[in-house]
């Protein structure tokens, strides 16, 4: 449950058992300029997305959400980030992904 800075602002964020299908692993998150990168583990399963594969992303409760345009979701915990690191990523995903006015 980490976040480590590179040279293009890289966010490495782990949401541990968010889901039921998720409860023999974790699925870590890594933003940077590019897109999203996720990684299922224990088996080390990676996807790519690039910032052009979302649709909007929005803020609600404890989480931010952020939808691909084949509806697939990517949910980060607020919880999991420190104050620092949640306003650089509302400002990447702000540079890079349209807003939606209504989350629920």
């Amino acid at each position: 449950m980490g976040i480590y800075l590179e040279e293009d602002l890289v966010f490495k964020v782990i949401q541990n058992k968010a889901f039921d299908n998720l409860k023999n692993g974790t699925i870590e998150y890594i933003f940077d300029s590019d897109g999203v990168t996720t990684i299922f583990e224990p088996e080390y399963v990676t996807s790519k997305y690039k910032w052009d594969a979302f649709q909007w992303w929005c803020v609600f409760k404890n989480y931010i959400y952020l939808q691909t345009f084949s509806k697939k979701m990517v949910l980060v915990k607020k919880n999991n980030l420190t104050p620092e690191d949640y306003e650089s990523l509302i400002s990447l995903l702000s540079t890079h992904v349209q807003q939606k006015e209504i989350c629920h």
